[in-house]
């Protein structure tokens, strides 16, 4: 979530109001399912542990299923996220592309698969393995071109790194396209920290 230690403890102790409130407000299903969510989220930005945080999103995930599939599609792209940190990597591929190729994904939760595809097959890559870096572009420019109402903080981080991917492809036009992808992301989310991060060459 990237909020620091004191918005990490006031989002936990927003994301919990929000759950009692679910709980005991005879809300609808899907919005109680949701508050497990972002007290899950909330959790693991406070400092809890990986295995825990992907015990609680494969539970979020199953209850979400019948009460809210949105829910469990963005549990499941957290839970791909967190196995690919660690090292889980074909767990993570596995749910990343049951994502991707799924009909009815939302444009985010699609969005967030491509991204961690793209990221596990540069990850993977040799430095001299150009078509791997090349794949790996035109999933970031999914992210673009295909999920065009994801988050725009998703489409900051796939043109982040649709430039990367493409530096270490230097295919037919790669200047170009990192030109292009430079522009919108200095254009359109110039405020995002992918922005000033690839300003700064990170």
């Amino acid at each position: 979530m990237g909020l620091g230690q004191k918005g990490a403890g006031d989002a936990l102790k927003v994301a919990r109001k929000y759950h009692t409130e679910a709980q005991g407000g005879a809300w609808p299903t899907g919005l109680a399912i949701e508050a497990e969510f972002f007290v899950a989220r909330a959790e693991r930005t406070s400092g809890g542990t990986p295995k825990d945080f992907q015990t609680k999103l494969r539970d979020v995930s199953t209850k979400a299923q019948s009460g809210n599939v949105m829910v469990a599609n963005r549990a499941n792209v957290q839970l791909a996220n967190s196995l690919r940190e660690a090292k889980d990597l074909e767990g993570a591929r596995k749910i990343y592309e049951d994502l991707a190729n799924k009909a009815g994904v939302d444009p985010s939760s699609r969005a967030g698969a491509f991204l961690g595809l793209g990221q596990l097959t540069m990850d993977a890559a040799a430095a001299s393995d150009k078509d791997a870096f090349k794949k790996a572009l035109l999933l970031f420019l999914r992210v673009h071109l295909e999920t065009t109402e994801a988050w725009p903080s998703l489409h900051a981080e796939a043109l982040y790194y649709a430039i990367l991917a493409a530096d270490k492809w230097r295919g037919t036009d790669y200047q170009h396209i990192m030109a292009r992808c430079r522009g919108e992301l200095y254009g359109e989310y110039k405020e995002s920290d992918w922005a000033q991060r690839a300003k700064s060459g990170r």
